[in-house]
């Protein structure tokens, strides 16, 4: 009995020291890249309200409106499939009475939003924004820039992500008298995504860990504007997580 139960504890004691062996025989690292791209797309959604007694006649006046924008976008060259409108939307405005809301209807407020894509020649941006201002668009709930281009972008991220990787794991390993040998895992962190710049606000006011080695890499130009508007540059970031497998050197 003595006997078994001295084998088995030696079994116990191998398979621990082999385990621990295992996990010292692994570095894990996060590489991170950022590349940054001037953008060739601009997304504008747009707003368009309008209030009266009537139902009708303020739905007629949202429709002008509407018509304006698409008379302005076509005046720009700009393609009738990029530029889109909703669904109307229609809320009564009820009479108030101090703090209490009585059932008498007084008006109606009509919404609409509309999407306007404005690709390639961005120069006519600013122009563009004023001259649909000058229609009856009262808002501006979002101006998005973007790349026609992701996923060529991704990519270079991606590449320079998992290079970062290995310069970190490299480093980290000479620092402890080793070297790194094959890759026994990766993995891309889709989280870590990004490929645009957004600012704006909807019709309620709403806007819208392990080691890392960071890459940034600038394509496309200089740090100007186009034509003197300065809409900077948009970022496409890869992140991965690379698993080495550890050697003496």
């Amino acid at each position: 009995m003595k006997k078994c139960s001295f084998i088995f504890g030696i079994i116990i004691f191998l398979f621990s020291v082999l385990t621990y062996s295992a996990w010292a025989a692994e570095i894990n690292v996060t590489g991170e890249a950022e590349v940054r791209v001037f953008p060739d797309e601009v997304t504008i959604t747009l707003g368009i309200q309008t209030y009266n007694e009537n139902i009708d006649i303020a739905k007629e006046q949202n429709d002008k409106t509407v018509k304006k924008v698409q008379g302005i976008s076509k005046s720009y060259k700009i393609d009738e499939k990029y530029v889109k409108s909703d669904f109307l939307r229609v809320e009564p405005i009820y009479e108030r009475y101090e703090q209490e809301i009585n059932e008498k209807i007084i008006g109606y407020r009509v919404r609409r939003n509309i999407v306007i894509i404005l690709r390639d020649d961005l120069s006519v941006y600013e122009n563009l924004i004023t001259d649909v201002l000058k229609t009856g668009v009262n808002y501006i709930h979002g101006i998005q820039f973007g790349t026609t281009e992701l996923r060529k972008h991704r990519d270079e991220a991606r590449d320079l992500a998992i290079k970062a990787a290995r310069e970190k794991a490299e480093s980290l390993s000479a620092a402890m008298g080793q070297k790194i040998g094959k890759i026994l895992f990766i993995d891309e962190n889709r989280n870590y995504w990004g490929e645009w710049s957004w600012y704006g606000r909807d019709w309620w006011g709403g806007s819208g860990n392990q080691m890392s080695q960071n890459v940034i890499q600038t394509v496309g130009g200089d740090m100007g504007g186009i034509d003197g508007t300065a809409i900077g540059q948009i970022k496409v970031i890869a992140s991965v997580s690379v698993k080495f497998e550890l050697e003496p050197k």
